[in-house]
Order: C-alpha cells, then structure tokens, then sequence
C-alpha cells in the first residue's frame, strides 16, 4: 500500500521474470520456462483474472509468447501461469508501463494491444486447464477411473490418476441434518452449482437448505463447501441427493 493506494505490477520484473504482484502477495513469476534475461524482446499475452473469495481475492495471471501462437491466440496458448491469493480487496484504476533496468535498442517499447483472446470462438478456462494437464475433451476420461475430464475440473479432482478423496463430493450428517460436501471451482465465474433433492431418484428439485462453510483450498482455484439441508433425518430418514455444476 501507498498511501492508501494500491501498488501493482503486472509484466516483466527487474529480476527478469514475466509475472505479477498486488497489494501484499509478493512477485508471483509465471510457470513454464520462458527464459526472460537481459537480451530478450519479444511479445507476450497478459490475461489476468481476479475473483473475489469472501475476504480474499484470487489472482491469476495466464500469459502467452507471441512464437507460441498462430492466428488468433486463444486461452489454450496462454500456459504459462502466476497465482496468488490476496488477503485484501483489489481496485484496477489505471496501469503503467515501465521498462526496468533495460538500455538495448532492441526494447524500446511497451504496447498495449487491444486483442481478444477469446476471439477463437471457442476456447474456455476448460482448455486452459486441460492443455496444463496434458488431458483431451470434456467427455474423455483419461485416467480411466469412470469419470469424465469435465467432472473432475468442475468439482477439483485430478483427471491424470487418484483423487484426493477429501475433495471428492460426500453426504454427511451436520447436527441432525444431512450435508452435502463438493468442491467448486472459484476461478471460473461461468460455472455454477446447485444442490437437487428426491425422494425416488427420478423426480428432483432444489434442496432447501444453508451453506454453513465455504473454505478456500490451498491451490487457490477451488473451495470446500458445505451445504446444510432443512430437513433432518428424523423427519426424513431417506433423502437423496445430487450437485448439478453448470457452466454458462
């Protein structure tokens, strides 16, 4: 903080790293190897994505060089990734562009370009996450475990081999009452989740209940949440339930 105002930096550091840095999360570099020293030029994609999480906001930055694309870029080319998660609030006011500790010619400047990297038409943060674990289409399997790759983003498994089974959806018992246990996804706004209820395992409906506790998990991508139903065992004793994930 500078009085008051937020100091961030998005781009090239003075330790030649591409990365990031907000408020109080430290210079966060990209993962993949780019090589970045005193001698390299060249283009990058910056596409940085800030969700709100409770108190905390998760950051996270996906970057492409200009060699690794053809045509238009879309987010599949963006692999090389910074995150963090930033205990304070984030306001983007403005951005300015420096270059550090740089004499050559040949970088002489920064642009600001205006292009869209969806603008394939196509790519999702699905592709992003399924070309970083090297895994196919949404309805694959890869590991062979009988889930699809689309499952296992949308409720935070490993679609390369054994899931953490703490992650995996579960029904408990929270004082008296059923609770349905998943993990979210919390860096992609588009997919939603919903608790459905039977009685039969054909009809179904929104449950009528409270999320009790909605935990961040150490990868920063994801939550752990809990949600209570209305209805006890006592009342009920058998009661089904489903997670719907859906994405926009």
């Amino acid at each position: 903080m500078n009085n008051g105002v937020q100091q961030g930096y998005l781009g090239k550091a003075i330790n030649k790293s591409l990365g990031f840095e907000l408020g109080g999360s430290g210079w966060k570099t990209v993962s993949g190897g780019l090589n970045i020293n005193s001698d390299t030029a060249g283009r990058w994609l910056f596409v940085l994505h800030l969700q709100a999480n409770g108190t905390t906001v998760n950051a996270n930055l996906q970057v492409g060089e200009a060699g690794e694309m053809t045509g238009n870029p879309s987010m599949t080319d963006l692999t090389h990734l910074a995150s963090a998660v930033i205990a304070e609030s984030v306001q983007i006011d403005g951005l300015e562009f420096s270059r550090w500790n740089s004499t050559l010619s040949t970088i002489d400047s920064i642009v600001i370009g205006d292009q869209d990297p969806f603008s394939d038409g196509g790519s999702t943060l699905y592709d992003l996450w399924a070309t970083s674990k090297s895994v196919g289409a949404r309805t694959a399997d890869d590991d062979n475990d009988g889930k699809t790759n689309e499952y296992e983003y949308y409720f935070g498994l490993d679609p390369t081999g054994s899931d953490d089974t703490t992650q995996s959806p579960k029904i408990t018992e929270n004082s008296g009452n059923p609770a349905v246990e998943h993990t979210a996804r919390t860096d992609n706004p588009a997919v939603t989740y919903a608790v459905e209820k039977s009685d039969d395992l054909v009809n179904w409906s929104p449950a009528a209940g409270t999320e009790v506790s909605n935990t961040p998990n150490p990868d920063g991508v994801t939550s752990r949440i809990t949600f209570r139903s209305n209805t006890s065992y006592t009342t009920k004793p058998k009661q089904f339930f489903r997670i719907m994930a859906t994405e926009q």
